[in-house]
């Protein structure tokens, strides 16, 4: 978050917190800014949050001494100081420049300042000068200024950072050194003069000794001039001499012969001129450095640590750990800073909990508007150190009243409100009161509740009703001194002594008059509150309705009238005569949506308007089913058969038992039966989502019932119960008097003429690949090694396994290849491993059910059940209720239940059922085997209701992420390497993607929730996936599989060069170790190393930081390049478009959170936000495709319609019954 004014009401960071942020800053990169943003604020406890975006590598700052003005050991008041720096990794320009103003009551902020012993610097972007877009950039060399001042009153140190880009570019770099422009220089030069034939091609590193060794004779006060045709200049540069002297501003000569350095009357580190040339001398030396060569020129710099911790006065501060610029582990801090909980503060992790306290103080102060989202830091950070002198001043702060954002977030679930909803103070008052009626011994906890959201809004009105409210009539008459045979007119007397006397009351006094008004039912009291006037006789129905020209018989909705109301006003007309009327005509049809209207100004989100859409209401955490219903309500063709369904329901002959299949078996007449209940429920609601006056309308309780719960959980719970009224009912022969029994029906769906499927892609492929009689699986929890074995049913490696659960059976399996999805069962990507992972179904584990975890590779579960109305409903199916279910399950309950009423309108080769369903929401893929070396292949047709897309890995785009579904893979067939990949080979009009949010950390044994964004654009084309004769289209899925097997190489390298053992990159770490040697050589600790091999051991290290930089840069160039080559593989590819339709939003972690869901109107081009009993219109695009709040909201379900198709969804379907 930077700051966007120079008011003080911005956060800051401390000097050490500034200094970390710096050495990650890249001034070229757009978006996140390391240097002046903080860290999207995540609410909430436990969050697992991906890191601060940053630059590629940590900054290794080398000073430059003689562009520097040093502090020494203690800056001094009106003085200005610069500590110069360059980056010897990526040669950008960092000047760091201090100024303390003179003032009389100057204070240095530092250790012996007991009220701020670090500087606290806020950025100041009015005194800033960003570096411009590409497109506007000086092309010179581009500068970037950001200004920031510390917030203690008495220091005021103004703390300026100038950022300048590398003279050399990556780019101009890679053409002065590439080999072939080297041999065809020499070449030319061999033409121009034939004395130089024999001269060898010069090595890149003659080429920045050469810049070097002209730009250093420059920097000398009796410089020479080069001319054009020198044999080096002309061998190491040749037409690239331009680009470097007029980067260094040589001039050419007047007969053009010459190259001649500039000449200044002074020629030192004032001249910027100096400046640039010393700069770039500084960048030919960096440059040496990752070219070896036998040279005797070794770059060994002054790191600038410690001139720069000297310069923010922070050297020495309470820390947790000796903290010894020399010593390694001063590079080992850094990594753990990272966790945003720190950066929000402004602090660093080896902050001493004093400290880190000062820093949440601080930051509370400068910031006040978003001090509860620090304190949630704090107390995050208080857990994580497991710090009880932290959790104590947490505690201390908490009695002075400092709230959290996880007390906020608890404080509007106590009062049932949905912290994300923007609520008038009237609408939160009203719920603690309701509240209060019905349960009056939690008083005190909702009153706390109550204040704390009054606190976080900054609401007087909500803080004194929360303090000393009036919750009732009772007590409002007793506030006023009145009682309820006092007269209306005395009343408004009470009132008006009230206000004189305690004007500091009104807020409470207008309260206890709007609770007796509508306890009284009072027009002369209501029309008091809203315009201050007594009205002694209020208007009779028919005079107003004249006066607002209504005829009284008019068949007008509550809306129309205000709507009326509002024209009438607007024309001009006397206010408070037309509210009188409204009043009136409010009373007179007993309206409350009028009422509200009158109290509020604004329309009754009751009310229900024919060109809107309805919300439904939460009837107990059913937030997930109002999202799926209503996506489902928009889908035309579903919604119209849903709509008819007596013309489309299932026959219960008993040639319709003996045939009928869905998902691959046979359904039993109690499944059918409780399909068709379902969907007649399924038709009421929507009926009255088209026909309802109000604004939302309520789900029935019993179709939630069938919609969350399957037949096989009902039919499993009946029998742990031993309830009897969920048997299965009598058989379709009608024999009453002998109803099968719990076996009978198990023994017909478990008969041996269905044959054995597996739910999903991972069980497919061992139906494919291997023996069919095996074992059924759930794949997204299973997590396996390649060498793990079973033997007699024990696994050998536990800790990789969730619990088990008994086999599915044959009842439960849903169609084949239900969705596909990334499959992490014993394969890894083509050229990953060293050797093939073998399948061995008899290793694959079920999902558990006996305990209470959470399927790490599916999306957030559902919440708990509503709970039925009737007693013995509740004792039936209490269990069922209550348990955690995942989304992916109450979508397939639904769309079986649906397939199971309707009758088919054909039957495929395999007995299954097509039907509407299948039509809209079903596709075909193809998995294709080929064994390596050999022309043998395999392949098989499999249907899919979505395709499953993974996060785990950090954030992506949804191409990258459908690649990891598609991409090629190697299994063991039968002890052969086999190529395996999947495409598709028939697309659905709808296609949907479920998301995999929650994964499974096996280190702590708990599912977690991934954030990671998911970037995905309104359009898609699914080309690229299409099982295709194109042989084109074929080799560029190879090539693109080949880059990728490199690109995992090579990302597996940079790991390596990256994550050492002490957190840093390799090159720092040489670095850190070589300047710890030469650290102790200079000590009294000199004794320790051996002064004979020492030169030897240095000379080593400075060849291995040369090695690993380079090959560190080489790396990042070739991931850069293959990465641009995938992106753009496919362009081109557009026959087979897809638009956005619906987006499913989950906020909340692994076990608990809100849902709701965008849709789209293709008809009026805009979007909607489906939240329970709430449709609003979307504003902004980006709340939907953006989703970087707090605590972010994470799309788990994707919905895309064919771009020939959008026919068939219809956002709005009204017919308002009056």
């Amino acid at each position: 978050m930077a700051g966007t004014n120079d008011s003080p009401s911005d956060p800051g960071k401390t000097a050490p917190r500034l200094l970390l942020d710096l050495k990650l800053y890249d001034p070229a990169t757009q978006g996140y800014n390391a240097l002046v943003d903080f860290p999207p604020r995540t609410p909430g406890k436990n969050q697992v949050v991906a890191e601060n975006p940053r630059h590629n590598h940590i900054h290794a700052l080398v000073l430059k001494k003689d562009e520097s003005n040093l502090p020494g050991d203690y800056p001094q008041a009106g003085t200005r100081y610069n500590v110069s720096t360059t980056c010897r990794i990526c040669r950008v320009h960092i000047d760091v420049r201090m100024h303390f103003p003179e003032r009389s009551a100057f204070t240095r902020c530092g250790p012996d300042n007991k009220d701020y012993p670090l500087h606290h610097f806020q950025y100041h972007p009015n005194q800033s000068q960003p570096l411009p877009p590409p497109e506007v950039r000086d092309p010179k060399h581009p500068v970037d200024h950001r200004t920031f001042i510390c917030s203690a009153s008495t220091c005021s140190a103004m703390l300026t950072i100038v950022t300048r880009l590398p003279f050399f570019s990556n780019k101009e770099v890679e053409a002065l050194v590439d080999k072939v422009k080297l041999v065809e220089r020499c070449r030319r030069s061999q033409v121009f003069n034939s004395d130089w034939s024999t001269d060898p091609v010069r090595e890149p590193y003659d080429v920045f000794a050469t810049i070097r060794a002209y730009m250093s004779n420059a920097l000398k006060p009796q410089s020479k001039s080069i001319s054009i045709n020198n044999r080096r200049l002309m061998q190491t540069f040749g037409d690239q001499a331009g680009l470097i002297f007029r980067k260094g501003h040589f001039e050419l000569s007047p007969d053009d012969s010459m190259w001649v350095p500039p000449e200044e009357d002074i020629w030192d580190a004032t001249n910027p001129r100096w400046r640039d040339i010393r700069d770039i001398v500084e960048e030919a030396e960096i440059l040496m450095q990752f070219y070896p060569a036998n040279r005797d020129f070794i770059y060994t710099p002054e790191r600038a640590e410690l001139q720069l911790h000297t310069l923010l006065a922070c050297l020495k501060y309470d820390s947790t750990q000796r903290r010894d610029i020399a010593d390694l582990t001063s590079t080992k801090w850094l990594d753990k800073n990272f966790h945003p909980n720190y950066a929000a503060l402004g602090a660093v992790g080896d902050f001493k909990d004093s400290l880190l306290a000062w820093a949440y103080d601080v930051q509370k102060t400068r910031d006040p508007d978003n001090a509860p989202y620090y304190l949630e830091c704090l107390v995050d950070l208080a857990k994580g150190r497991g710090s009880e002198n932290l959790q104590l001043a947490v505690a201390e702060r908490r009695s002075k009243g400092d709230i959290s954002l996880s007390d906020i977030l608890e404080a509007y679930k106590n009062l049932h409100l949905e912290p994300t909803e923007n609520y008038e103070d009237d609408v939160i008052i009203g719920k603690f009161r309701a509240f209060i009626a019905d349960a009056p011994r939690q008083e005190a906890q909702l009153r706390q509740s109550l204040h704390m959201i009054g606190v976080a809004r900054r609401s007087r009105a909500i803080i004194q009703v929360s303090d000393n409210g009036i919750v009732d009539v009772n007590q409002a008459y007793s506030y006023l001194n009145a009682s309820e045979t006092t007269d209306d007119h005395f009343i408004v007397t009470l009132f008006e002594l009230k206000i004189k006397d305690h004007p500091g009351d009104e807020i409470m006094a207008r309260e206890a008059l709007r609770l007796i008004a509508e306890d009284r039912n009072s027009s002369l009291l209501g029309a008091f509150i809203h315009s201050g006037k007594i009205y002694e006789q209020p208007l009779d129905a028919g005079t107003a309705y004249a006066r607002l020209d209504i005829p009284r018989d008019a068949a007008m909705t509550d809306d129309m009238i205000i709507q009326v109301y509002q024209i009438r006003v607007d024309d001009g007309a006397a206010n408070a005569e037309l509210q009188e009327a409204l009043r009136a005509i409010g009373e007179d049809r007993n309206s409350n949506a009028i009422r509200a209207y009158l109290r509020t100004g604004e329309i009754n989100s009751q009310v229900g308007k024919a060109d809107w859409p309805v919300g439904l209401e939460n009837i107990g955490n059913t937030c997930y089913l109002n999202s799926l219903l209503q996506y489902y309500f928009t889908i035309h063709p579903l919604r119209n058969m849903v709509l008819e369904f007596d013309f489309y329901q299932e026959d219960m002959s008993e040639e319709v038992l003996r045939h009928k299949r869905v998902g691959g078996r046979k359904l039993t007449l109690r499944e059918i039966e409780r399909a068709k209940k379902f969907v007649s429920h399924l038709r009421t609601l929507f009926n009255n989502m088209i026909t309802s006056q109000d604004s939302s309308v309520t789900p029935e309780h019993d179709l939630a019932y069938l919609a969350l719960v399957s037949s096989k959980d009902e039919f499993k719970e009946g029998k742990q119960t031993g309830s009897t009224d969920d048997a299965p009912p009598p058989s379709a022969a009608g024999n009453e008097a002998n109803p099968p029994t719990l076996n009978d029906s198990a023994m017909d769906v478990d008969s041996q003429d269905v044959p054995q499927v597996m739910i999903d892609d991972a069980a497919s492929e061992v139906t494919l690949v291997e023996n069919p009689d095996t074992r059924q699986i759930d794949e997204d929890f299973v997590m396996i090694d390649g060498d793990t074995k079973e033997i007699n049913g024990v696994s050998e490696d536990k800790e990789n396994f969730p619990p088990k659960q008994e086999p599915i059976s044959l009842s439960e399996a849903r169609p084949v290849l239900q969705d596909i999805g990334v499959l992490d069962i014993n394969m890894k990507d083509q050229g990953t491993q060293d050797e093939p992972e073998t399948i061995d179904p008899q290793v694959l584990l079920a999902t558990p059910s006996s305990e209470p975890s959470i399927n790490p590779d599916k999306p957030p579960p559902i919440p708990p059940r509503p709970a039925q109305k009737k007693a013995e409903e509740e004792d039936k199916t209490s269990f069922m209720f209550g348990r955690q279910q995942d989304v992916a399950e109450c979508i397939e309950n639904v769309m079986f239940q649906i397939e199971a009423a309707v009758k088919p309108e054909e039957i495929d080769e395999n007995g299954e059922q097509i039907d509407m369903v299948k039509k809209l929401f079903y596709g075909k893929t193809k998995q294709s085997l080929q064994v390596v070396g050999s022309t043998e292949r395999r392949s098989k047709i499999e249907l899919f209701s979505h395709l499953l897309i993974d996060v785990a890995e950090g954030s992506r785009d949804i191409y990258s992420a459908l690649d990891s579904v598609f991409d090629v893979s190697i299994v063991n067939l039968e002890g052969k390497d086999t190529t395996r990949y999947l495409s598709i080979s028939e697309l659905p009009p709808v296609l949907q993607f479920q998301v995999q949010r929650v994964q499974f950390d096996r280190s702590t044994g708990r599912a977690y929730k991934s954030t990671s964004h998911l970037k995905f654009p309104p359009k898609i084309y699914m080309d690229r996936y299409l099982d295709s004769a194109d042989s084109e289209l074929q080799a560029k899925r190879e090539e693109a599989w080949s880059w990728k097997t490199e690109i995992a190489n090579l990302e597996r390298r940079k790991a390596g060069l990256i994550n050492t053992s002490l957190n840093v990159e390799a090159p720092d770490a040489l670095d850190g170790v070589r300047n710890w040697l030469q650290h102790v050589v200079n000590s009294d600790d000199k004794d320790l190393v051996d002064g004979d091999t020492l030169p030897e051991i240095l000379k080593g290290l400075d060849e291995g930081i040369k090695s690993a930089a380079h090959e560190l840069e080489e790396v990042d160039m070739k991931l850069k390049a293959l990465q641009e080559k995938s992106a753009s593989q496919f362009d081109g590819y557009h026959q087979h478009g897809y638009q956005i339709h619906s987006v499913f939003i989950h906020r909340g972690s692994a076990t608990f959170g809100h849902y709701w869901i965008y849709i789209y109107d293709f008809a009026q081009g805009f979007w909607r936000k489906y939240n329970d009993g709430y449709v609003t219109k979307v504003e902004d695009e980006r709340e939907v495709f953006n989703q970087d709040d707090v605590n972010p909201a994470t799309p788990y379900f994707l919905v895309f319609v064919r771009e020939d198709q959008v026919g068939v969804t219809e956002a709005v379907k009204r017919n308002i019954i009056v």
